[in-house]
């Protein structure tokens, strides 16, 4: 409404579709991407799978996606020493959780000698990453590596959002014709030797693209109405 009221004025939706209308910008998104992607990256660079991730229950589909990244990768992903569980595990809390809740909720599961965790946005804090730096645990998420965990963070990995926005609002891109952007999966190797190399990089390249296609969902598959009993 707003973007046909004010045709002089060019708008920025993020969205799954484009927009049709000649002043509106629409950047590709899809908030299942960037989880799904996360368990992607914790399945391809935990051993036996021993991984879990600290995420909100309260954001549709969260939980979901991130599980279906994992499992995109190693299907069941069930370890091979014990205590013989299926990975990822995950730590589910109220987005408004406070930092003490996700430390009591590690402290329940760490038992099943978890060697890396995913901490969702949601979860981050600086009380939060005090407590990893004294545990023998690995880390992903999806700010920028915190100080004090050299040795412990595996990868940022997130959506650049903020990147595209910049990228329409600079001259060039102003000055063209309103249309698609796509934004670029930013990932950040953390200081962890060489455990997230270029080539795992380069996997969650194409795993991203093929989300983009189409070719992948992060969503649980919903059967055709055919098949419905």
């Amino acid at each position: 409404d707003y973007s046909q009221k004010f045709p002089e004025i060019q708008f920025i939706t993020i969205s799954q579709t484009a927009q049709a209308f000649s002043n509106v910008w629409t950047i590709r998104y899809d908030p299942g991407f960037e989880p799904f992607l996360s368990g992607y990256a914790m399945a391809v660079t935990t051993y036996d799978w021993r991984s879990a991730g600290l995420i909100p229950n309260d954001i549709e589909h969260r939980e979901e996606t991130f599980l279906n990244g994992a499992q995109y990768f190693c299907g069941r992903c069930l370890s091979s020493v014990a205590p013989y569980i299926t990975f990822p595990l995950i730590v589910s809390l109220p987005s408004s959780a406070s930092p003490e809740a996700w430390e009591s909720g590690i402290d329940q599961i760490q038992s099943n000698y978890i060697y890396s965790y995913y901490i969702s946005p949601e979860a981050a804090s600086e009380a939060l990453f005090e407590k990893f730096k004294g545990m023998d645990a690995t880390l992903i998420g999806a700010n920028d590596q915190p100080e004090g965990l050299d040795g412990k963070w595996l990868a940022t990995i997130r959506i650049d959002l903020a990147g595209a926005i910049l990228k329409i609002i600079s001259g060039e891109e102003m000055a063209a014709q309103p249309g698609e952007i796509v934004p670029d999966l930013l990932i950040i190797p953390g200081s962890v030797g060489k455990i997230f190399h270029s080539g795992k990089e380069g996997i969650l390249q194409e795993v991203y693209r093929d989300l983009l296609s189409g070719l992948v969902s992060p969503y649980d598959p919903q059967p055709p109405a055919s098949f419905e009993k």
